[in-house]
Parts: C-alpha cells; structure tokens; sequence
C-alpha cells in the first residue's frame, strides 16, 4: 500500500519561506507557490508572483525581511520586488493581499 500525502502548505520560519519561494519560482512550479500563500489563490494571484518585469528574465534572489516581507532581486543584488508575508499557526505563507510596505 502506498500513502501518498501533500506537502505542508506555507513554511516553518520566513528565511525558509524565502528559500522555498525562491525554487518554486526558479522552477515555474505554480503548484508549489500555491501552498506557500497565505489563502487559496486565484489562478491570476498565482501567475502574477514574483514576476514582476524588473525580475525578468534571469534568476532571481529571494531574502525574508525580518517577519514583514520576501525581497526579490537580481542576480546583482538589485531589489526589483517586494511580496507581504504573514505567520498563522506557527506556519509562514506569502500574503500577496496586504499592503507590500508595511
């Protein structure tokens, strides 16, 4: 008998967010960036993350910023994004919904 069982949605601190952020959007894995935001997504939610035109095209670099948002830059370090983050029950999720500023 095989079990099969869905990976755990959000990530257990903000640097790990970042780091899994980082290589589902490297990877085009919109399954993956799915279970990393805070509510389900519209599809348009989705396609829309962390493609912002000063990203692209070219890797992109992904840093958590104290507990308050992702940091998106170029591969020189040049920030080109900024994506809200929140905690609910001990688990971080990217929360394209509130205010990128905070």
């Amino acid at each position: 008998m095989l079990i099969h069982r869905s990976p755990e949605a959000g990530a257990a601190s903000p640097a790990a967010l970042a780091s899994a952020y980082q290589q589902a959007w490297s990877d085009h894995d919109s399954a993956a960036l799915e279970r990393l935001l805070f509510r389900p997504p519209d599809r348009g939610t989705v396609d829309r993350l962390g493609v912002d035109p000063a990203c692209d095209p070219g890797p992109v670099r992904v840093r958590a910023v104290g507990e308050s948002h992702l940091e998106l830059s170029t591969a020189d370090g040049t920030p080109c994004d900024r994506l809200p983050i929140a905690e609910r029950d001990g688990r971080w999720y990217v929360n394209p919904w509130a205010d990128p500023t905070r």
